[in-house]
């Protein structure tokens, strides 16, 4: 169904997100707005024409098909009907924290939980927004007051009805101080979310059952990513009765409304989903979902136990990349994300706190050769935060280029001329791959080249190394971000506003923090991009981390699955509801 949007609200269709990001894709996309802006003034119409054309010249230089979402061949060919029954059985390389959406805080927990919950909203593969539990929506002119109209009959896990009360108690617990979500800034814009956070009101003033299926939400201001953060895991609609029945333990049993149910957890083993036939869409094919966990281990011992056959899917180890890409034994798939991995600097511990030592950092990492004889080149060099096909993403952005001489001027203007006068620094990381290890023993030789001794410290786990980033226990950090949905605010906001609840880097700057919130009130798109641009610059120039590399998903699939989606989003987001496995797949996997 058709949604009414309101003026100066963009429903992201984001199809560079899908295809090689070419820097000379982007140059010959600006040159095209360009061109036309000449001639148009700056309008909603103009801007949707401008993102037309830039697609068109993206589509048309992609020298590399989206294996997930390959064009039909021919008209005439006969879609396969999808066959119902076996277990897919996907590696998680570590235990979720918790499987509550008002608790969840990695990405281990968005993958399982996406399976589990349905949220109002959801992406497509080309990350639309698109109607999940809400069948359509609308919103106000001034875009302060949203009005959600659910499907009916949708049915929880338990077999009880899903109605407008869960969803105003389900988000409402995102901001219940009794629940303490770190993912409470989400919803920070709702009318009353600040007095009911702080416990001065025991009602939110801004979520509202209108009747059994229709919610009304009212924010204190315009707020352009609230829809699509209705498409996030945290923001998934819960059974009330369930939680309270449950309580702690609603994390580790959860009950929702989506594709698969939970049958039981074994923590560094296994997390068992079967199909849930009732599901508002249809049961999904497959009966059975197994996340397989792999805790502590490598990618090479996952790759292994997907060629025993004990797995649907695996990642594609670094080492037996380029074997697998020539060879035709298993699909691969490889698909641009939103992701960026970085360094972090804690600028509360020294030497961080001076901008010419976090500069100098930069300036000493050939990220070039880094990606290319650490990752194989598989991954695409970061210039800025924003990576290619988010909206707002600058490919002229000024950033840091290898240059070690300018990294020992620098270090020379913040009183260390040779680096050697500065104590060893540590490292921070919890993963143990190879990969991480090659890349950590690259950047130690980098450093070591302007006199920079760096030590490593190795967490064992997620979970364990995010408290100590929440902490600040740690000087420099491994760090990988996630967009949770396609917005640069889902970047920019989170790590480096001061109030971010992911800004581990314990960065301020009251100019940054002012560009992104007045960003958060713009309804103009243009005005908004240029917003987003100035924070990202600053940001930059104040060198709070080394952003290093934007991820492209490589997996592996067994030759009998069929129906994968990926999007740019990722891993944590593929739809396992499409998934199916031909009736010649490998019996284990049918059983």
């Amino acid at each position: 169904m058709k949604k009414p949007v309101p003026r100066g609200f963009a429903i992201v269709h984001n199809p560079l997100a899908e295809t090689r990001w070419l820097d000379g894709v982007m140059r010959a996309a600006r040159r095209v707005i360009a061109k036309l802006s000449q001639t148009r003034r700056h309008s909603r119409r103009f801007s949707v024409l401008c993102l037309l054309a830039a697609v068109t010249l993206a589509i048309s230089a992609c020298n590399e098909p989206n294996v997930a979402e390959r064009p039909r061949e021919a008209s005439s060919q006969v879609t396969p009907v999808p066959a119902i029954g076996g277990t897919y059985r996907r590696p998680l390389a570590n235990d979720p924290s918790s499987l509550d959406p008002a608790k969840i805080v990695d990405q281990y927990a968005v993958t399982v939980a996406n399976q589990i919950f349905d949220g109002l909203v959801e992406f497509d593969g080309h990350l639309n927004v698109v109607p999940a539990l809400a069948q359509s929506w609308s919103a106000s002119h001034d875009g302060l007051v949203w009005t959600f109209q659910l499907r009916n009959g949708v049915q929880f896990h338990n077999d009880r009805e899903m109605s407008a009360e869960d969803v105003v108690y389900s988000l409402s617990r995102l901001l219940d101080p009794a629940v303490g979500s770190r993912n409470s800034p989400l919803l920070d814009k709702v009318k009353g979310a600040a007095e009911f956070r702080a416990g001065t009101t025991k009602v939110l003033e801004g979520i509202k059952a209108i009747d059994r299926y229709t919610v009304e939400v009212s924010l204190v201001e315009p707020f352009l990513p609230f829809i699509s953060i209705l498409g996030m895991a945290h923001t998934s609609i819960v059974p009330r009765d369930e939680v309270e029945r449950l309580g702690a333990d609603f994390g580790t049993a959860p009950v929702g409304t989506g594709p698969f149910r939970f049958v039981r957890w074994q923590r560094g083993r296994e997390i068992l989903l079967e199909a849930n036939k009732h599901y508002f869409r249809g049961r999904p094919a497959l009966d059975r979902v197994q996340f397989v966990i792999f805790p502590g281990v490598t990618e090479s011992d996952m790759l292994k136990a997907f060629e025993r056959g004990e797995l649907e899917e695996s990642p594609l180890a670094l080492e037996r990349r380029k074997e697998f890409l020539e060879a035709s034994t298993y699909k691969v798939i490889r698909k641009p994300t939103l992701i960026l991995r970085l360094l972090g600097f804690n600028l509360e511990h020294a030497p961080f706190q001076q901008r010419e030592v976090r500069q100098a950092f930069n300036y000493a990492i050939d990220k070039i050769r880094l990606n290319q004889e650490v990752q194989g080149a598989r991954y695409v060099v970061a210039q800025g935060v924003l990576p290619p096909g988010m909206p707002g993403y600058n490919p002229e952005v000024y950033g840091y280029d290898y240059d070690p001489h300018k990294a020992k001027e620098l270090l020379t203007q913040a009183g260390h001329p040779t680096g050697k006068d500065l104590a060893p620094v540590t490292l921070a990381s919890s993963r143990k791959s190879d990969e991480s290890r090659a890349q950590s023993q690259r950047i130690e030789q980098y450093l070591a080249a302007i006199g920079i001794q760096l030590e490593f410290q190795q967490f064992d786990g997620w979970t364990t190394y995010e408290r100590a980033l929440q902490r600040g226990d740690v000087q420099l950090f491994t760090f990988t971000w996630y967009a949770d949905y396609p917005d640069p605010d889902n970047f920019l906001y989170p790590l480096f506003h001061s109030a971010g609840h992911r800004n581990y880097f314990r960065y301020r700057n009251p100019a940054v923090d002012k560009l992104l919130n007045d960003a958060r009130r713009e309804t103009d798109d243009l005005r908004r991009v240029k917003l987003y641009r100035e924070a990202e610059q600053l940001i930059l120039n104040d060198a709070p981390g080394v952003m290093l590399l934007y991820h492209t998903y490589e997996g592996l699939f067994q030759p009998y699955v069929e129906g994968i989606e990926i999007s740019a989003l990722g891993d944590p987001y593929v739809p396992l509801r499409k998934i199916w496995l031909k009736q010649s797949g490998q019996t284990s996997a049918r059983k």
